[in-house]
């Protein structure tokens, strides 16, 4: 997606990157600041940038990538309710995601860096809630590439 063309898709709900072989996020989905559902599976992603992480998203689909963790700014998506993480490599999470009140459904399956116990998926504000206070304790005092 151009620069151009984002700048007049401002009001953008929905964007699925899909499948498109990206090595990275473009920056220009830091200009979607209506952005609700951001699906960016299936590509050779390894970082997750700042820059896309919309106060406004809803959904985020970040699973079949290469992602290593994630920013400490993912704990600053409040409204986000569904992370699809599965099957990438992750090796550490942030504990800022303890941060993440809206989260209703996380999808860690796949990653064979985390410990067993975290790959997994949970559904409801219970369950969700007592898997990111697990991360926060599997990862609190480690010294992680994004947490700063």
């Amino acid at each position: 997606m151009s620069e151009e063309a984002a700048s007049g898709s401002s009001k953008l709900n929905d964007l699925s990157l899909t499948n498109n072989n990206l090595t990275e996020v473009p920056e220009v989905v830091s200009k979607l600041t209506c952005l609700r559902t951001l699906r960016l599976s299936k590509n050779q992603i390894t970082i997750l940038p700042d820059h896309c992480l919309s106060i406004t998203l809803e959904v985020l689909d970040l699973s079949y990538n290469k992602l290593e963790g994630l920013p400490a700014s993912i704990g600053e998506l409040v409204n986000l309710r569904d992370l699809y993480l599965s099957s990438n490599d992750i090796k550490f999470l942030p504990n800022s995601m303890r941060e993440m009140k809206s989260l209703q459904m996380i999808d860690l399956q796949q990653n064979p860096n985390l410990p067993a116990s975290l790959q997994v998926v949970r559904r409801g504000e219970a369950e969700t809630k007592a898997l990111l206070e697990q991360i926060a304790n599997e990862f609190s005092g480690r010294l992680t590439k994004g947490a700063a």
